[in-house]
C-alpha cells in the first residue's frame, strides 16, 4: 500500500509540479474520499440486496400456515423484512394463556424443509398490547385478521410472504 501511495505521489508531483510531500498528502486525501464514496455506494446498494445471500428467494412450493404441532427448528433459519403487515392474531403464550394481539410485523424467521415447504418459525413485531417489540412463536398463532380490513387471513405465512420488503 505504501508503495502505491509513493508511486501516486511521484506521478502527482510530476504532473502538478508540486513537492513529493504535498503530492503525497493530496494522494492520501483522494484515497480517503474515494474510500468514503465506495462505502457510501455499497451501503446504498445494500438496501436492495437480501440480508442473507444464501436465503431462498421464493417461498418454496407451499408456505405452511401456523401449526401447533410443529416443533422448534433444528436447522438454520433466514430472516425476511416485512412492510405494511399489521395484523390481529389470536395468540397462546408459553403459559397457555390466550390473548388477542394487534401486531405490526417487522420481520419473520423461516426455513425451507426438504419437501420444499416454507416453515415460518418466529415473528418479530411491535405489539400494541405491550407497547414494545416482541417475538411471537408462529406455531402459537391461532386465527389471524388483517388489522386494516378485518378480513380473516387464511394462511398468515403466505400473507406475510406477499408483504416482504423487496
Amino acid at each position: 500500500m505504501a508503495i502505491v501511495a509513493a508511486i501516486a505521489a511521484i506521478v502527482i508531483s510530476h504532473l502538478l509540479g508540486t513537492s513529493f510531500f504535498v503530492s503525497l498528502g493530496l494522494g492520501i486525501a483522494f484515497a480517503v474520499i474515494g474510500l468514503g464514496l465506495v462505502i457510501w455506494l455499497l451501503a446504498r446498494m445494500g438496501k436492495h440486496l437480501p440480508s442473507d445471500p444464501d436465503a431462498p428467494t421464493t417461498g418454496g412450493s407451499h408456505i405452511e400456515a401456523p401449526n401447533a404441532r410443529r416443533r422448534e427448528a433444528t436447522q438454520p433459519t433466514f430472516t425476511e423484512k416485512v412492510r405494511n403487515a399489521r395484523v390481529i392474531i389470536d395468540y397462546t403464550d408459553a403459559n397457555k394463556e390466550q390473548t388477542q394481539r394487534t401486531i405490526d410485523v417487522q420481520t419473520f424467521d423461516f426455513y425451507v424443509n426438504r419437501d420444499g415447504i416454507t416453515i415460518i418459525t418466529d415473528l418479530h413485531a411491535y405489539c400494541e398490547l405491550r407497547n414494545d417489540v416482541r417475538q411471537f412463536k408462529y406455531r402459537r398463532i391461532g386465527e389471524a385478521f388483517d388489522a386494516e380490513t378485518g378480513e380473516t387471513i387464511p394462511n398468515l405465512g403466505a400473507w406475510l410472504w406477499s408483504h416482504r420488503a423487496r
